[in-house]
């Protein structure tokens, strides 16, 4: 997931369900410069054992709900179109943004592992995604 740049006229409500397409977007919220989709994403073989590393699934479970924060800048330029400055960050990408995540939001993400003491090191996905949640409950 890069950084992508482009002009538009478009509300980010749209905006965001165009470049996340085809996932089925939960639900949405926004800060200034940020926002957060909860996600739902079916998981398959080839998915599955990396989401089990951060998210507590079931064996029954078909898909999981993640964060995605998106960084977004874009004013209007004058002709009506905004300039948006665009970046995707998974909740266990270590995201820097809460987004003014919401508690309905938060509420509808598939629960974590338990992060071990001993594994807390910081550089690790399930820590970088407590974390994240942690903040973007603490800013609400």
């Amino acid at each position: 997931m890069g950084t992508t740049i482009f002009t538009t006229d478009k509300p980010r409500e749209a905006v965001i369900a165009h470049e996340l397409a085809p996932l089925e977007i939960v639900a949405t919220s926004f800060g200034d410069t940020s926002a957060v989709a909860a996600v739902r994403i079916p998981l398959t073989d080839e998915n599955t054992e990396d989401f089990r590393r951060v998210y507590d699934l079931a064996d029954t479970d078909q898909t999981v709900t993640v964060a995605i924060v998106i960084k977004h800048e874009g004013s209007l330029n004058g002709t009506g179109r905004r300039n948006v400055s665009w970046k995707e960050m998974p909740e266990d990408m270590n995201p820097y943004y809460s987004g003014g995540a919401t508690k309905s939001l938060l509420d509808k993400l598939t629960p974590l592992l338990p992060c071990p003491a001993s594994a807390n090191t910081g550089a690790l996905p399930l820590h970088w995604a407590h974390d994240w949640r942690t903040a973007a409950r603490a800013a609400q």
